[in-house]
């Protein structure tokens, strides 16, 4: 039916297909539909509903729309935090979501923060080889290539090559 979990899973695919082609109106007006319909089926604290605010929050940085994305983000964080619990992995894919738009913010302590609150649950929980921690091997790497600290670049380089 048009309210059930199942197509909010495909207006969130279907969001992230313009996501991908850069169409960011149709992507947002997607990714509404799939929260909206979470929010009534599933409720405003269940992961699904988190993955919708993420989407969002993801598009509103692709427009440069930083307020906007942090707002989205941290309401994703805050479910996962809740839902899933401050070591899970989708709780450290979020503190990663907000590292990026503070780094696309220019605020790299902050930017640090989150990349690190999130390497430290990735490391624990699914290792220094998965795909997930190698990728915020790499997003640390370009904050210290942004910030001049080529060391430290090519540490997490190099821990990224692994």
């Amino acid at each position: 039916g048009a309210e059930h979990p199942n197509t909010a899973t495909s207006y969130n695919n279907i969001g992230l297909v313009y996501d991908n082609l850069g169409d960011y109106d149709k992507s947002l007006e997607y990714y509404f539909k799939s929260l909206a319909i979470d929010e009534k089926a599933l409720g405003a604290e269940h992961p699904n509903t988190a993955i919708s605010y993420n989407s969002i929050g993801l598009v509103y940085n692709d427009l440069d729309d930083y307020d906007k994305a942090l707002e989205y983000l941290f309401k994703a964080l805050a479910i996962l935090k809740k839902v899933l619990g401050a070591e899970h992995p989708n709780t450290a894919t979020s503190y990663n979501n907000i590292g990026l738009v503070y780094n696309d913010l220019g605020d790299y302590d902050k930017a640090s923060e989150y990349y690190f609150k999130a390497l430290a649950i990735k490391e624990k929980v699914l290792g220094a080889e998965h795909h997930s921690t190698i990728t915020l091997y790499r997003n640390i790497a370009y904050l210290y290539e942004q910030l001049g600290e080529s060391d430290k670049a090519t540490e997490y380089r190099a821990k990224a090559q692994a």
